[in-house]
């Protein structure tokens, strides 16, 4: 008889992060907003927690939201909900958010984005993809 148990994959969360600026956009604008962000995907428990802190800017928010998945430099269409991330801040000029996603639903992503990665949520799959 043979047995065998379950071997259990363990993958590091990824953590991005970095300073929110006209200047960071794509293309650049001239925004006087400022502020940092610092998203953790973490594929085995299958979320993803977005850290936010804004401040500065001369008119009201309307959005929040992430752009996947295209090299450094490019742009894409949004992967996560629109117009913002539920509970984001909306119509103030600073603010702070912290919220966990759980990636396996589906109304934590923008529906266009899932149909055009094979109709499944998969953002962690996405970013570790071998290929």
């Amino acid at each position: 008889m043979l047995f065998a148990l379950p071997v259990m994959a363990h993958v590091a969360p990824l953590t991005f992060g970095g300073p929110l600026s006209g200047a960071n956009e794509n293309p650049p604008t001239t925004s006087l907003g400022t502020g940092s962000a610092t998203v953790t995907i973490d594929p085995v428990a299958d979320t993803m927690r977005v850290e936010v802190t804004f401040s500065g800017l001369t008119t009201n928010d309307i959005a929040a939201h992430i752009h996947c998945c295209v090299a450094q430099g490019g742009n894409t269409g949004v992967a996560t909900t629109m117009p913002a991330f539920p509970g984001f801040p909306l119509g103030v000029t600073s603010g702070t958010y912290d919220n966990t996603l759980n990636m396996l639903e589906l109304g934590s992503y923008n529906m266009a984005f899932v149909t055009a990665n094979g109709g499944q949520p998969q953002v962690p799959r996405l970013l570790y993809s071998p290929e």
